[in-house]
């Protein structure tokens, strides 16, 4: 995994200090918001209509979809900063 950069250490460390939790259901409601909207202009789109129904499920199935993303986004970037604290340590300790 790619070490970040000084600027994204300072980015994920101001996010991770909200929490997982915050960042977990933050990011979830951003995914579900917009992919029900892009959805509702497809179908508007497509069929002329949007039906209800079709908003209901897809803000609770995308709600659920942005959950499971933001919790594999957020491993990803927390390993990234762990592998870039390490790269770092041992540069200090290397001079």
């Amino acid at each position: 995994m790619k070490p970040m950069s000084e600027k994204q250490i300072a980015r994920w460390e101001k996010e991770r200090a909200k929490g997982k939790n915050f960042y977990v259901v933050k990011n979830a409601i951003i995914w579900s918001i917009w992919m029900s909207i892009t959805l509702s202009v497809v179908e508007y789109i497509s069929q002329g209509h949007i039906r209800q129904s079709t908003v209901t499920i897809s803000v609770i199935v995308n709600f659920i979809l942005g959950i499971l993303f933001s919790i594999w986004n957020w491993s990803s970037a927390e390993s990234a900063y762990q592998t870039s604290l390490r790269t770092k340590k041992m540069e200090t300790v290397n001079q």
